[in-house]
Parts: structure tokens; C-alpha cells; sequence
């Protein structure tokens, strides 16, 4: 999402919906909240591509 220069706003919005449509194992799931705090560090750690 990075790459194509996607607000963040917007990957929120399709991150979420990709996480809710995966399956959650009981043992091993990730909540929303961690799932958010992964897509916030990579708009914190990387620039957008500039074309």
C-alpha cells in the first residue's frame, strides 16, 4: 500500500476488511487492535514511493 502511495485512512479501512474476512484460529489470534498497530508502524517506518 506503501508502494502505490495509499493514505492511511484507506488502508485502514481495506486492512480491516481483509482482517475480518480471515479465518481466527481460537489459539492464535490477532486482535484488531494489534493488526492496527502493525499497518501504524509501517506508515511510521516507510515513505511513500514518489513518482
Amino acid at each position: 500500500m506503501r508502494h502505490n502511495n495509499t493514505r492511511y485512512t484507506e488502508a485502514r479501512a481495506l486492512m480491516r476488511a481483509r482482517w475480518q474476512a480471515c479465518e481466527q484460529s481460537d489459539g492464535d489470534r490477532l486482535p484488531w487492535e494489534q493488526a492496527e498497530a502493525l499497518l501504524a508502524d509501517v506508515f511510521d517506518h516507510y515513505t511513500p514511493v514518489v513518482r
